[in-house]
């Protein structure tokens, strides 16, 4: 009997000690699948913030990379906030060939500017400055040309230029 009581003794404990193994192992599985789920979760998000790094460098080093070629290819275009410029460009050109140059009608249209405009002096000079008007580095159309001789010819040997311009490399918005 004695020893049916210790071999119901030990079987109990081993029962225990199954129940209790079971337990820690459960325990232990449960928590390393949460590790494994916190660690899947963390690894997407390493991966994505690594792409958006990724994105940025790229980004960053295209944009020093084409600096240049932009900064050229802006200047065959012309800009809100920049049209006074332009102004200036066809003022000096005119300046440069003697020639007086009035704008009568500066204004955008659609996405086009129109320039409309007229200038003085001798018909060479004029000739000269329509000639450098298509050689602007925009996409200048020049609808109308119209040359007439000045009211007071005789005495100044003056001829005017009437210019109508449609300048189609306006970005009116960036």
């Amino acid at each position: 009997m004695d020893d049916l009581n210790k071999s119901k003794k030990l079987i109990s404990v081993l029962i225990s000690a199954v129940i209790i193994f079971i337990g820690v192992w459960s325990y232990l599985v449960y928590h390393a699948r949460q590790l494994s789920a916190l660690y899947a979760d963390t690894r997407q998000t390493l991966a994505e913030e690594d792409a958006k790094e990724n994105f940025v460098t790229i980004t960053s080093r295209n944009l020093r990379e084409t600096e240049i070629a932009r900064t050229t290819l802006n200047k065959f275009f012309i800009t809100v906030g920049n049209e006074a410029s332009f102004l200036e460009k066809i003022e000096n050109i005119a300046t440069q060939l003697d020639l007086s140059v009035k704008v009568t009608k500066f204004e955008r249209q659609d996405k086009n500017l129109v320039l409309d405009c007229t200038a003085q002096g001798n018909l060479k000079n004029l000739l000269r400055f329509t000639h450098l008007l298509e050689l602007l580095p925009y996409n200048v159309g020049i609808e109308a040309v119209k040359f007439s001789i000045s009211a007071n010819f005789d005495k100044s040997n003056l001829w005017d230029g009437t210019y109508h311009l449609v300048i189609k490399s306006y970005l009116p918005t960036l």
